[in-house]
């Protein structure tokens, strides 16, 4: 099996650019990275506000406790790709997201705690890591060639 039958289910030519399900996965999750990290870091201390709305409202935990696991398990069941190369960020992500709504539909008050304790700074740090990992998929997304 070669690598580009690795690199996704079907691919689509645009002209002399081949897409992906990874490219296209790169672009859809870049640009949601990018916006959300974009917005945690423009929002600031603003997000306290938010934080504790969604807290008190159960139904707000588990819309975005299952969002977040619709979005990994999607994400794993179809671009399962563990390759050394750019597509694995993919499905590591898809793991992460699965990971996350976990904790938050099971273990939500332990999961909040622990966004208390580690504050704001370490928030803003992880909103500039996705930051980066989002503008690295759409780089990818957009010029990675297969």
């Amino acid at each position: 099996m070669d690598l580009q039958s690795l690199l996704g289910f079907f691919q689509v030519n645009f002209g002399d650019q081949v897409q992906t399900t990874s490219h296209i996965f790169a672009k859809w999750l870049g640009l949601y990275l990018v916006i959300m990290s974009i917005y945690t870091l423009w929002r600031g201390r603003g997000l306290d506000v938010i934080k504790e709305e969604v807290r008190r409202s159960p139904a707000l935990l588990l819309l975005i406790g299952g969002l977040n696991v619709l979005l990994g398990s999607l994400l794993i069941a179809t671009h399962s790709i563990f390759v050394w190369s750019w597509p694995l960020l993919i499905t590591i992500l898809g793991y992460i997201f699965l990971f996350k709504g976990i904790m938050e539909l099971y273990f939500t008050r332990e999961y909040h705690e622990l966004h208390e304790r580690l504050g704001y700074n370490f928030i803003r740090l992880w909103a500039i890591v996705w930051l980066i990992i989002g503008l690295i998929l759409l780089w990818f997304g957009y010029f990675a060639r297969t």
